[in-house]
């Protein structure tokens, strides 16, 4: 019986349209929300602007950084929208930290579910769900491990690509595939479109992959596919690349 979920994200556009769904979807469970700051993990928001500026592209970070100041400006937060639902609130620099695992026990959940936060789970945080901790990727799982990989996928011209919901692992988008979906990338795919496409395709994906905790369902677990892949924050290279393709952010 799944009564009690914490849902965790970086206050980014996927986590909050993900936690929409599912807190539209599941209105009697009894939910709470953590949101994890800085972006990268241990990181402070400054400490984590000067690592993105010395090893990714200034301008993808800059068009990143700009998509999330209008919804700051909007009003349109996580931490806004959570009010409106109602639900606790829980900030953290480290999900692994003390503090942060004194609030998860306190809260007793039967799921932790993360969605697109760049903080690493240690096992001790992963097994503090009564029934499990899940997390979402956006590719087919062990393909394009890392970050912002949709932007990865258009550079290498894939012509498609996929969602994964697995169980967490320390390591990082390593635990075992408990659902997939695959999609098309058209050829007019931008980043932002891509961006919005697997946020939709994840959102219902987890929606149906708490139902089947609720009902008591068994999952498949999907084998792996490929040798695997793991890609760093875009980098200088790699936004010229995307440019010299004639590549869309929007």
């Amino acid at each position: 019986m799944i009564k009690k979920i914490i849902l965790v994200g970086h206050d980014n556009f996927g986590a909050r349209e993900i936690i929409s769904e599912i807190v539209k979807n599941h209105p009697h469970i009894d939910f709470c929300i953590i949101i994890t700051t800085g972006l990268y993990y241990k990181k402070s928001f400054f400490a984590s602007i000067i690592k993105m500026l010395r090893e990714a592209s200034f301008v993808f970070c800059l068009n990143r950084f700009w998509d999330g100041l209008i919804y700051k400006f909007k009003g349109d937060t996580l931490y806004s929208r959570s009010k409106k639902w109602k639900i606790e609130v829980y900030f953290t620099e480290d999900i692994n930290g003390s503090k942060a695992h004194e609030y998860i026990k306190d809260f007793s959940p039967d799921l932790i579910v993360s969605t697109f936060t760049m903080h690493i789970y240690k096992e001790a945080t992963i097994k503090l769900a009564r029934v499990a901790t899940i997390g979402c990727h956006p590719s087919i799982l062990p393909d394009y491990r890392g970050l912002e990989v949709f932007f990865w996928q258009l550079v290498n011209k894939e012509t498609s690509s996929g969602v994964s919901i697995f169980y967490m692992a320390e390591k990082i988008d390593a635990g075992n595939v408990i659902m997939q979906e695959k999609f098309d990338i058209t050829p007019d795919e931008s980043v932002d479109s891509l961006y919005r496409k697997l946020t939709r395709i994840t959102a219902r994906l987890m929606v149906t992959t708490i139902e089947k905790f609720k009902l008591g369902d068994k999952f498949e677990i999907f084998p792996s596919s490929g040798k695997g892949s793991y890609y760093p924050m875009p980098t200088r290279d790699a936004y010229r690349q995307f440019i010299a393709k004639k590549g869309k952010w929007r």
